[in-house]
Parts: C-alpha cells; sequence; structure tokens
C-alpha cells in the first residue's frame, strides 16, 4: 500500500527519502488533506502513482471536508510508476495550490507525469496547479 502517508497534518516535510516499491497500489507519498507540505529531492521507483494528493474519499471526505492545498514538491526523480504527480482520486475534500519544480519525470517506465484522476460520484474541486522544468 502507500508508502509515506500524512493524513490531516500541517507542516510536512519529506526531504531525502528513497522508495522503491513495487506493488498494487504501492504509492510513494500520498498527502492527504494535509496543509504546507513540502516534498523535496526524494526518488520515488513505484508500482502506482509515486506522489499522489489526496483529501478524503466518499462519505468520510465529506464529511470532514479538508482540503490538500499548498504542497510544493522540489527537485524529486520519479522513476517508475503510474503518475509522477498525482491529484486524485481520493479527493473529495478538493486540493489547492500545487507547485512542482525542477522534478525528473523523462523515465520511459513512468506512465505520466502529470495525472488527475476522480470520480464524479465522489465529488471534489481543485485550484491551482503549476509544473516548472
Amino acid at each position: 500500500m502507500w508508502e509515506i502517508h500524512p493524513v490531516l497534518c500541517r507542516n510536512v516535510i519529506v526531504s531525502e527519502v528513497k522508495i522503491s516499491s513495487h506493488g498494487p497500489n504501492n504509492d510513494g507519498c500520498d498527502p492527504e488533506s494535509c496543509t504546507d507540505v513540502l516534498i523535496k529531492n526524494c526518488t520515488f521507483d513505484t508500482g502506482d502513482d509515486c506522489i499522489a494528493i489526496k483529501s478524503g474519499r466518499n462519505a468520510d471526505g465529506r464529511r470532514l471536508n479538508v482540503p490538500a492545498e499548498n504542497i510544493i514538491i522540489q527537485g524529486c526523480e520519479m522513476k517508475d510508476g503510474h503518475g509522477g504527480v498525482t491529484i486524485g482520486s481520493e479527493i473529495t475534500g478538493g486540493v489547492r495550490n500545487v507547485f512542482a519544480e525542477n522534478c525528473r519525470m523523462d523515465s520511459p517506465n513512468l506512465d505520466r507525469a502529470l495525472r488527475i484522476k476522480n470520480n464524479a460520484m465522489r465529488g471534489g474541486w481543485s485550484k491551482t496547479f503549476t509544473c516548472a522544468t
């Protein structure tokens, strides 16, 4: 399952970790309903999404209604996986202010650099996603 999964946290720093996890649903780092997150200088080699930003699923997400926000991803390398930086699919509480810069996502084993996924029945919203080289 998900390797690093902070939930409802503030001021999260994930720095210089190397994750190698190949299997079904093996995300690298999934900040869920967190505020002020820095993911920096990490290497992700995963069987699913490298970084998946989440904010609750279905009834739990609607009950808590806490977005994931102010997330900065810097200098990370995504070697393998379905998505380098993914928003969703558990995104009922919404997401805003995601910024990724200077990340290496050019591996032939990485399906997509940026991935946004959602289920219309879950709801959710997003604002301000920026990616810079």
